[in-house]
């Protein structure tokens, strides 16, 4: 950078940082998904070691999803409908969704009690949450900056689990999420097949890395809020569990 670039006008700046703004808001970043398929916790084909995934937590948001087949191991698909918010309030068909089933989820008949198609209490919309996560490793290696970002559905069988962490933090630590170094494990259960666990591992004491965090925190929204075009229908080749992963 330039002494000339370092002193422009102010109305300059404004300019620049308005069309940086302009150009940013038509490309959605693409990020890898952290994949629970099959119970086995994957980055980009490669299985985490034990299941068990130390990382930082920037953010999470509220999804809906209603796929209009029952689902393909061999050919995942997009949600048919779906819904996102990062507050859960008053939660509606995305924009993008091919097939919005609905005004609003409140409303749907695919999101009430009992409508799952297989019997049941369940829904046939399933409700859920997005998380956008970094590696706890970034920390300790003054990398947040350039850390690179991935993101987990956790299940809605699992919610119950991440409201309760969330609690905790508040109470014991009086942190946020992004706060904290945070280890998200997999584990299999007899009803739901997989569950998806919150355990503390510590706080984020480093200044400077914690600066770098909240300065990632509305690319993390802005992820959060993208439509399915990466998503877990783009799922990675089978974990190879005898490959190192990076996260």
């Amino acid at each position: 950078m330039t002494e000339e670039t370092k002193n422009l006008p102010t109305a300059w700046e404004e300019r620049l940082a308005q069309d940086a703004q302009n150009v940013a808001s038509q490309e959605v970043p693409k990020i890898p998904q952290i994949s629970l398929k099959g119970g086995i916790m994957a980055y980009q084909g490669v299985a985490v070691p034990g299941n068990k995934l130390p990382c930082i937590i920037l953010g999470s948001a509220f999804q809906h999803r209603w796929y209009e087949k029952e689902f393909d191991p061999n050919n995942p698909a997009t949600p048919a409908c779906f819904a996102l918010s990062m507050s859960g309030d008053n939660m509606v068909p995305h924009e993008a969704s091919p097939k919005p089933q609905s005004e609003s989820c409140e409303t749907c008949e695919n999101f009430k009690w009992g409508s799952d198609p297989k019997g049941g209490r369940g829904k046939a919309c399933k409700a859920g949450r997005r998380f956008t996560v970094l590696p706890a490793a970034a920390v300790q290696a003054g990398g947040v900056k350039k850390a690179e970002m991935a993101m987990l559905t956790c299940p809605v069988t699992s919610v119950r689990n991440w409201a309760n962490y969330v609690n905790r933090l508040a109470s014991e630590y009086r942190r946020p999420p992004y706060a904290m170094l945070t280890e998200i494990s997999l584990h299999p259960h007899l009803k739901n097949q997989i569950e998806v666990k919150f355990e503390a591992l510590g706080i984020v004491e480093d200044e400077e890395s914690l600066a770098d965090i909240v300065n990632r925190l509305a690319m993390s929204e802005t992820i959060l809020m993208a439509p399915y075009e990466f998503s877990e229908s783009a799922e990675r080749p089978a974990a190879d569990p005898n490959k190192k992963v990076k996260y």
